[in-house]
């Protein structure tokens, strides 16, 4: 036998499967490897962005607790709950508020004349109210409340304070709104601060003060340390306008005082923090990139996922920044790679070991395929294998044994092929003759009639009478009316066999279309004194084209005319079943036997023939009848007998059934 390879067959199931499936183990290693590292980044952005979120949303509930107490505190005044001509009962409002809001560190209004009034919290948690000094506008008395929130004893004294020139104020009457102060040490509570503010105008919509509370950030600290999760990320708030520190989660210094006891706000690149400085260099880049957006979209750095989120609230404008570590998460990536390249040594190990043993039980079988297929090939159609087994190879040996039988029985087969194609293309040379000869024939006919009368006329003009010359045209009238009939039937088939007439089919009232389709027999049925029924129920709505239906019923009920005697009748009817209507052309003409029937849609046979009155046809009616009922997925019935007229029906679908029909199985009676 001829040897088809230059390396023994059992190196093919060993080696190529394994480099194979190596390469395989290599590229889903690498696949999972890069799915794995995806997930990581998408889970770590996610918490990123969880974080982000909730971070914000504490932040935002911790600033908008002085708002509230803000608005509750104007809704009181303005509803005359406390008076503003009432000093004490001013001082007991502010101080019984700071003991409902724990987190303000103060409470205050500022008058239009420059008053003050308000209540703060000490350090030691104490609640003391301040008020301006009766006989010093300027000065601000601090006092020690008794147990009704009252002023009970002097603490402490302000020299100089106009409240109509602080931040809180002139914020609050320039924006008319809730307005914040930019962040500021508080050095009593040794903290940074921010005061919100609330302007209060009376009935007359004049200014009557303008109401402050203060917030310690501190408590922000407090917040972000909450927020992070297990330690594994850092959290700080930055001042987008100054690049200040505002708040952190490692509760380390935000700012500090100096020796000349000022306060000095710290910038992230001066804290002690090395991740708190990285992430914010990184971040700048970012941003500068970017275009100074305030949103920065997190990316890595150094082993940290660090992104940034806008805070705003009225006139803040914060930054928080999360910077996720993500040594955890790559961990379990190389974890995994160190896995799947263990896995891939052991599956190359086994795979050989396994390909050894198939090569050594697949060789046998396919060496006695191969041989009985070069004898196939030298002509021996009878060689079959036996079967191995039941397993794959016994059935491949099935399968060769039943191609082999395929084979033989296909070159047997074959000739009786060619004898059926060669029927098939005379029966076409058949129709593209009798094509030539309608052509030739029913043209040729009607035209040397004309050619003749025409003669007549012109050569022995004074010889006939006018009778006789109607006579001649009339017969010239009715030949080229005949030519003219062909041509249009011809130009119909024509574009029908090329596909230029489209198939548009759209929801019809076939009374109507019926109506129209027998306007052009008017004259003729009357001529040959017949009557055409129009019996179509004027509610029978079909689903076809308009044009092909429209030619098909004209062809249909111009036969029956053609073949039916005077005095007969021609009938256009329809019943709906189901989802179906059934459309019927009926005449009482001279009807058909068996083999016209066969031969009617057949152009390879001239089956034409003169009608009652020696009417002519062209033969192409009913083929593009046949046509254009097979676009709507039917075909046409026929029913007839010699002397009791004929039937012609077909189905169509009804246009509000939404079914897509085709012929029936059978062609039901009348």
């Amino acid at each position: 036998m001829r040897r088809l390879y230059s390396f023994p067959l059992r190196h093919l199931f060993v080696w190529p499967p394994g480099a194979l499936l190596v390469l395989v183990c290599a590229v889903l290693a690498l696949v999972f490897y890069r799915a794995g590292t995806a997930s990581v980044d998408l889970a770590t952005k996610d918490l990123h962005s969880e974080i982000s979120a909730r971070t914000r949303d504490a932040v935002d509930r911790h600033i908008d607790s002085a708002v509230r107490l803000n608005s509750i505190q104007r809704g009181q005044l303005s509803a005359g709950v406390v008076a503003l001509e009432d000093p004490e009962a001013l001082l007991r409002f502010f101080s019984s508020s700071l003991e409902a809001y724990n987190e303000a560190s103060a409470a205050f209004f500022g008058t239009r004349d420059g008053e003050f009034y308000g209540a703060r919290r000490t350090a030691g948690g104490e609640i003391e109210v301040m008020r301006s000094d009766p006989e010093r506008p300027t000065r601000v008395n601090y006092y020690r409340t008794d147990e009704r929130g009252a002023a009970d004893r002097l603490a402490e004294q302000d020299e100089d304070f106009e409240p109509r020139v602080r931040p809180w104020y002139t914020g609050a009457t320039e924006r008319r709104e809730v307005s914040f102060t930019p962040v500021y040490a508080d050095f009593a509570a040794e903290d940074l601060a921010i005061t919100a503010s609330l302007p209060v105008y009376d009935h007359d919509e004049r200014l009557a003060g303008v109401l402050g509370v203060d917030l310690l950030l501190g408590r922000l600290n407090q917040l972000l340390q909450a927020a992070r999760a297990e330690h594994l990320m850092t959290l700080y708030i930055v001042d987008r306008e100054s690049g200040y520190m505002v708040a952190n989660c490692e509760l380390i210094d935000n700012f500090r005082t100096t020796v000349a006891d000022t306060s000095a706000r710290l910038y992230p690149t001066q804290t002690q923090h090395d991740l708190i400085r990285s992430s914010w260099q990184h971040l700048r880049l970012a941003e500068r990139r970017a275009g100074n957006q305030s949103v920065v979209e997190p990316s890595w750095s150094e082993g940290y996922l660090i992104g940034a989120v806008p805070y705003r609230n009225r006139n803040i404008d914060w930054q928080i920044v999360v910077a996720l570590d993500g040594a955890p998460f790559l961990a379990r990536i190389r974890t995994a790679a160190a896995l799947t390249v263990a896995i891939v040594a052991a599956v190359l190990v086994i795979a050989v070991v396994a390909g050894l043993y198939a090569a050594r039980r697949v060789l046998a079988p396919v060496e006695s395929l191969a041989n009985a297929a070069e004898r196939i090939t030298s002509g021996n159609w009878d060689v079959r294998v036996e079967p191995p087994g039941t397993n794959e190879l016994g059935v491949l040996a099935e399968a060769f044994n039943t191609m082999a039988g395929r084979i033989h029985d296909s070159v047997e087969n074959l000739e009786q092929n060619v004898r059926d194609r060669t029927k098939e293309l005379e029966r076409s040379n058949r129709a593209k003759d009798t094509l030539f000869s309608i052509i030739g024939h029913d043209l040729r006919s009607p035209i040397s009639g004309i050619n003749q009368v025409t003669e007549i006329l012109l050569q022995k003009p004074s010889s006939l009478d006018a009778d006789q010359r109607r006579e001649m045209i009339g017969a010239i009238r009715d030949s080229s009316s005949s030519v003219l009939n062909l041509l249009e039937d011809l130009l119909l088939w024509a574009r029908s066999q090329r596909g230029h007439i489209a198939y548009d089919p759209q929801p019809l009232q076939l009374k109507d279309l019926v109506t129209q389709a027998l306007e052009p027999f008017s004259g003729d049925a009357t001529e040959k004194e017949i009557t055409i029924e129009n019996d179509v129920d004027p509610y029978c709505m079909i689903c076809a084209d308009h044009f092909m239906i429209t030619t098909v019923i004209r062809n249909l009920v111009s036969n029956a005319m053609k073949y039916t005697a005077r005095g007969g009748r021609v009938g256009v009817a329809c019943a709906r079943t189901g989802e179906r209507s059934e459309v019927c052309v009926t005449d009482t003409g001279i009807g058909m036997n068996g083999e016209t029937l066969e031969q009617i849609f057949d152009l390879g046979t001239k089956s034409t023939q003169p009608g009652t009155e020696g009417e002519t046809g062209s033969g192409f009616g009913l083929a593009l009848v046949h046509e254009f009922l097979e676009h709507h997925g039917t075909e046409l019935c026929v029913e007839s007998s010699p002397g009791q007229g004929s039937r012609f029906s077909f189905w169509l679908a009804s246009a509000d059934s939404g079914s897509d029909i085709g012929c029936a199985p059978t062609c039901p009676t009348a």
